[in-house]
């Protein structure tokens, strides 16, 4: 074992060595958190982007949006709400790919942080830094191409509305806090918990204070064999901090 980097709660991220599956690295972590000075051991997770297919480039066809008037049932009806409020003051941190130059975006959104501590997966050239910039996800082992799915959630969130072009945003008066946490091919479930963390406002050592915090966090993303939050303690405290903001 060798010490990778430190998380934001004092938890230290281990490196193996070599590639082990995830009953492996659960045995490994279950025998470390038997020791008496171990508060807790979990295996760090890998995660993706989760599939959100958005081709619609018109507010008449966002049907979830404006599904009371439409006559649709079972969807989140933002416009009927938009009468009472807009999102005026809200900030969505969006914890993904990384964000792009948008016109639909260009008033709306935060810069915000990079997370990606894996150097080969980065695809920037470096580790964590203030630049968000999604410099492409694509993942040639999986034979995909580069999703900008950072720039889609971010949209999704809280692009301009009323400008004559484009979507509406749900949020139409509120910003988006971009949080990069997701590389090529995926990401390390302990970068996403700091960015949890940080963008509730908690500090995170080595990375500068969110002078914007986030009242909604949005994760579009998952991993292959599921999880629950209880199970990784860093992911927890990552939760529990943001809650209690």
């Amino acid at each position: 074992l060798r010490v990778s980097h430190r998380l934001r709660d004092g938890a230290e991220v281990y490196s193996l060595g070599e590639v082990v599956g995830i009953e492996r690295a659960r045995e490994i972590a279950a025998r470390m958190a038997a020791e008496d000075d171990v508060e807790y051991a979990a295996p760090d997770v890998w995660v993706r982007r989760q599939s959100v297919s958005m081709n619609d480039t018109h507010f008449s066809q966002q049907w979830a949006l404006s599904a009371r008037l439409l006559g649709y049932q079972g969807t989140a009806a933002f416009s009927d709400a938009w009468r009472f409020a807009q999102g005026s003051g809200a900030v969505v941190a969006v914890i993904d790919t990384g964000i792009l130059q948008h016109e639909d975006l260009s008033t709306k959104v935060i810069n915000g942080y990079d997370f990606v501590s894996d150097l080969s997966i980065a695809g920037d050239g470096n580790g964590r830094d203030a630049d968000p910039s999604d410099p492409g996800d694509y993942c040639t082992s999986r034979n995909e191409d580069s999703s900008w799915h950072g720039l889609m959630m971010s949209s999704i969130a809280a692009a301009v509305s009323n400008n004559g072009r484009g979507i509406s945003g749900a949020l139409p008066a509120g910003r988006v806090l971009a949080v990069r946490a997701l590389g090529r091919c995926g990401g390390w479930l302990s970068d996403v918990a700091d960015a949890i963390a940080w963008s509730a406002g908690e500090a995170v050592a080595g990375v500068p204070g969110n002078a914007t915090p986030a009242s909604v966090i949005s994760l579009s993303l998952g991993s292959a064999p599921g999880l629950r939050c209880a199970d990784y303690g860093y992911l927890q405290a990552a939760v529990n901090a943001a809650i209690s903001r």
